[in-house]
């Protein structure tokens, strides 16, 4: 592939989906790798939006909701995976994290260790339908 070339990798029809949304791509080495997951307690749409190196493997944050009712109210879960490829959903019947605040839209999150303990950054809904972030 050069420079300027465009290849459809990802449909609505392709994954059977409403909407083909929010891809996230990372270069390992000389390819490219494509966080797509599916299946879980957030059926309706998933995001895996953030994979970090942890003990041999690497650990996933994703936001996703149910139904279309819940398209941007989602919750966050966490999947881990050993080659960025193939990854196992931790959080099956239930999201790992939902907001205290308004809805308990959770979603766009970021998580850095510090001190042994990990801090998660997210953007979550204020009950005036603004966003936030924690």
């Amino acid at each position: 592939m050069t420079a300027g070339t465009t290849v459809t990798v990802l449909t609505p029809d392709s994954t059977q989906t409403d909407a083909v949304k929010d891809p996230v791509v990372v270069r390992r080495g000389d390819e490219y790798v494509m966080f797509v997951v599916s299946a879980g307690w957030d059926r309706y749409q998933t995001r895996l939006g953030r994979g970090r190196s942890r003990g041999g493997g690497f650990l996933g944050l994703d936001d996703g909701s149910r139904g279309r009712e819940e398209d941007t109210e989602e919750r966050l879960g966490v999947a881990r995976s050993r080659d960025l490829r193939r990854w196992e959903r931790l959080c099956l019947e239930a999201p790992w994290l939902s907001s205290p605040r308004a809805s308990g839209s959770l979603r766009y999150a970021d998580a850095l260790e510090r001190d042994g303990e990990w801090w998660v950054y997210y953007e979550y809904a204020a009950p005036t339908a603004r966003t936030s972030c924690a």
